[in-house]
């Protein structure tokens, strides 16, 4: 569901423009796909302090008289954008529906990000548009106000505390999927994590089928992924469901039909 309002904060006008509306309740808004806590016990007042608890990927606004609050999940996995125009505070996250403005490309932070994967802090590759950053509450009043709302600590390595948390949340995790008695997928690289969730599902005797989405054109990255796939598989005894997916279409049929 899509979400459009402009109002006047203080002296200053703002418009919101989003999609993917996902709850309203009075003066509070979450877009994306949050889960995993009652939102019948989450209201405007309480939100700030139960951010932490919710999963999922999010953008959750507040919308008061003087001021307007903006949340940002874990790992910003909701993409949400924000630019000043002409003495308004424009904020979306389908950059192909701007009306307002044209986009303006920055070579130097493009260039940035062909080389890195990623554009540092707020910026993107387009001039003057900037992003909202993870993790991140933002007060707007008629300038951003923000605070980081996980504390930060130093983290003292502990190998094999980490090893046993992560097997007892494997063990729990599967034994949920197990107990549905349904054939599972699972989607296969043959990197690190997938392998470790390869071995667990065979330890617990879990029905799955490992599929492996194999892009082209081809490069020799995918191809070396591709046999590493293949022959972790062949390790296993366990037969591989190959997908091809031309990257080139932007929904392919094949995968759709798969």
């Amino acid at each position: 569901m899509n979400f459009k309002k402009e109002l006047k904060v203080n002296k200053y006008l703002l418009k919101i423009d989003l999609n993917n509306l996902f709850l309203k309740k009075k003066n509070l808004f979450f877009f994306g796909t949050p889960y995993g806590i009652d939102f019948s016990k989450i209201d405007e007042e309480n939100i700030e302090s139960k951010v932490k608890e919710i999963s999922g990927n999010f953008f959750i606004i507040i919308i008061k008289k003087n001021k307007i609050t903006f949340i940002t999940d874990p790992i910003s996995n909701f993409r949400a954008y924000y630019k000043f125009y002409k003495n308004k505070l424009i904020v979306f996250n389908d950059l192909k529906k701007l009306n307002d403005f044209k986009l303006s490309l920055d070579k130097n932070i493009f260039n940035f990000f062909i080389d890195k994967n990623y554009t540092p802090g707020n910026i993107t590759f387009f001039k003057n548009i900037y992003k909202f950053q993870p993790c991140t509450i933002y007060h707007y009043t008629g300038k951003i106000d923000k605070k980081i709302y996980f504390e930060k600590f130093i983290n003292i390595p502990n190998r094999s505390r980490l090893n046993k948390l992560l097997s007892n949340y494997l063990d729990n995790e599967i034994n949920k999927i197990k107990n549905l008695n349904k054939k599972m997928i699972l989607l296969f690289s043959g990197g690190k994590d997938s392998c470790l969730l390869f071995q667990n599902l065979i330890k617990k005797n879990v029905n799955f089928t490992p599929v492996y989405l194999h892009t082209n054109p081809e490069s020799n990255e995918t191809l070396k992924n591709l046999n590493l796939a293949v022959d972790y598989c062949k390790k296993y005894k366990k037969k591989l469901k190959i997908i091809c997916i031309d990257i080139r279409n932007e929904v392919p049929n094949k995968f759709r039909k798969n």
